[in-house]
């Protein structure tokens, strides 16, 4: 089992296979592609939090978050997928509040049946989110994502928030892949 000291456990049986991988890369990214739109995460909170997990062999700071250049994706394992998942809900846990307001703020607007967008909080998170996705998922082979796909990210970081977050997000993971 892979543990951190702060979280729940992750089983270490792989059920996906190598095949699955840019998939899996490419969620990933895009739930750490979303933390950093909506909380304005600075490579210190990713260090911060990956020194709290004890994941030393992680990067220090998310190469994809380097907007200049495209992932690469020779290098990705499942050992780092599972080191993202605990990273990105720690991250989720410690921006929760945030998360919470634009879910909500989501919600509300669908329920008016206006348009996300034209709120600042959401507006400013697709304006800062959807072209680097667009991006990566270009550049993973990945069909391009819709709004829905941006707020989605939302709503699963949300999910991931909790105390229970990591597992959540590992079984998504394999399931989807």
């Amino acid at each position: 089992m892979v543990n951190s000291n702060n979280g729940p456990e992750l089983p270490l049986v792989i059920t996906a296979d190598v095949h699955q991988l840019p998939m899996i890369q490419g969620y990933l990214q895009g739930l750490v592609l979303s933390l950093w739109a909506l909380a304005a995460l600075q490579p210190n909170h990713w260090e911060q939090a990956r020194q709290t997990l004890d994941l030393a062999g992680l990067s220090p700071l998310p190469y994809y978050l380097d907007l200049a250049k495209p992932a690469a994706t020779a290098s990705f394992s499942f050992d780092e997928a599972r080191s993202l998942v605990l990273i990105v809900a720690k991250l989720a846990q410690q921006n929760q509040e945030i998360l919470r307001r634009a879910v909500t703020l989501l919600e509300q607007m669908q329920e008016q049946r206006k348009d996300p967008s034209k709120t600042a909080l959401l507006g400013t998170y697709l304006e800062k989110f959807e072209r680097p996705y667009q991006k990566q998922c270009q550049h993973l082979g990945l069909p391009s994502p819709d709004r829905s796909q941006s707020f989605k990210c939302l709503v699963d970081l949300l999910f991931c928030s909790h105390a229970y977050g990591p597992r959540w997000l590992w079984s998504v993971l394999i399931t989807k892949a």
